[in-house]
């Protein structure tokens, strides 16, 4: 297996992509907006089509978020979602935008409105094409391949071809990576090595044989934090028996491991093809809540602490590449990692979870290609603890100084649109550096939630 080199002008896509009944050769694609050379403004990037196909007709793509995508997995036909559950992750698609150039286009459940394309547009953003309708003539990419996926690809002109859905649960199971990081990643101490219960009869016994501590419980198919608990061992609260208990029947299982304090979490994306090469891998920072929900992502302008893994996180890639290969995966991949405190001191633990599909931090390398060279984040924050104004105009009255200003390319804006009853909303945040970032967001949050 070889590594590709990095991809002047893609994030983590493939050079080129099999189609059914069709023949194509890779072309620039641009992700977040378009090509842009150093100090351009947003609003000049020159969005240009992904893919050519032999005839020399460009095709465009259609991404459909569908971030519930891990939580079907449970079950081979695809389980059926809470109501609230379904809403939630489709309404994540607003969240998306700016990994995408503005030559694709976005399924969304909501048309878009005049006042959101307005204050995007004011800044000089140019965001994909939404819609609520698929376009057959384009290329269909979804955020992961579940059966609704499967179903939606087939009715484009042109369908994409995917791995095997079976293969798609088994590498996106926890069971899997836990399967993996024991296998591959001995070497980097025992203390991390997970633990998978099946059933509630092998969860009890290894309640009966578990030392006395810290442990995170993890759904075998779970998503954002949903299916995720942190529990003291022992503990005599009869909930926590039911709660372990229902994680393993919505999920199909649960994995279960020490909890470490935690100094910084890294995430990575990279492409793995069809024959087994791979995109070199874009790394991030992530910022997780307490039940170990995404929240957001950091990409700082220098990282010290990433320079002095990366080497391993890099090493960590090409073996994960190596085992999706040999289980008959190929397409978008992320993996995280962090670094935690031991008796030691610092210590890596190169893996410790698996997506074979695309992630929500998409958007916030979109945004660091716009803007090269300075320091970016992407935050969520629950619509309920935001005083949201009434149109999108306003957030810049309401952040006032720390909003972004197009000529210096710095500030806080939204991402995502008002007045559709979205449960979660994201900033984005430019700084020249983490410092700054991080005095950016402590501003914004202060002016935009309430008690501050």
């Amino acid at each position: 297996m070889r590594r590709k080199d990095d991809l002047p002008f893609g994030l983590v896509f493939p050079e080129a992509i099999e189609m059914q009944g069709s023949h194509l050769k890779s072309a620039p694609f641009p992700v977040g907006g378009g090509r842009r050379e150093q100090g351009a403004s947003p609003k000049e990037g020159q969005g240009e089509p992904p893919y050519v196909t032999h005839t020399g007709q460009s095709i465009k793509r259609e991404w459909f978020c569908n971030a519930e995508f891990d939580l079907t997995l449970t079950s081979p036909h695809g389980k059926t979602l809470p109501e609230k559950f379904l809403e939630a992750a489709r309404q994540m698609a607003w969240h998306f935008w700016p990994a995408l150039p503005d030559s694709d286009s976005l399924l969304v459940s909501t048309p878009v409105s005049s006042d959101f394309l307005a204050y995007l547009n004011g800044m000089g953003f140019r965001p994909p094409v939404f819609r609520t309708e698929p376009d057959p003539e384009r290329l269909f990419t979804p955020f992961g391949w579940s059966r609704e996926a499967e179903d939606l690809n087939r009715r484009y002109r042109r369908p994409v071809l995917h791995p095997e859905r079976s293969i798609v649960a088994k590498v996106n199971s926890r069971k899997f990576g836990a399967n993996l990081e024991a296998e591959e990643f001995s070497e980097y101490g025992k203390g991390f090595t997970p633990v998978y219960c099946s059933d509630f009869e092998t969860l009890q016994q290894w309640w009966n044989g578990a030392q006395d501590g810290l442990y995170v419980g993890k759904g075998n198919h779970g998503f954002g934090g949903l299916g995720q608990i942190r529990f003291q061992h022992p503990d005599s609260d009869p909930a926590l028996g039911e709660n372990l208990e229902r994680i393993v029947l919505r999920h199909g299982g649960i994995v279960i491991e020490a909890e470490d304090k935690i100094e910084a979490e890294f995430g990575a994306l990279f492409h793995l093809q069809k024959d087994g090469n791979f995109t070199s891998p874009k790394f991030h920072r992530l910022l997780s809540n307490e039940s170990g929900g995404f929240t957001g992502v950091v990409i700082p302008q220098e990282d010290s602490t990433l320079r002095t893994w990366r080497h391993h996180l890099e090493n960590a890639a090409a073996r994960i590449a190596k085992r999706l290969f040999r289980a008959g995966y190929f397409g978008p991949v992320g993996f995280d990692a962090y670094v935690c405190k031991s008796a030691e001191g610092s210590r890596l633990r190169p893996f410790s979870d698996l997506n074979a599909r695309c992630t929500m931090a998409y958007a916030a390398h979109g945004l660091a290609k716009i803007f090269p060279h300075q320091a970016v984040s992407v935050l969520q924050c629950s619509a309920k603890l935001l005083k949201l104004p009434r149109q999108n105009s306003e957030w810049a009255s309401r952040l006032g100084d720390v909003h972004f200003n197009a000529e210096s390319r710095r500030g806080v804006f939204f991402l995502t649109p008002l007045g559709i009853g979205l449960h979660r909303h994201s900033m984005a945040i430019i700084a020249e550096d983490e410092s700054r970032l991080i005095e950016f967001k402590a501003e914004a949050l202060e002016r935009t939630t309430n008690g501050g």
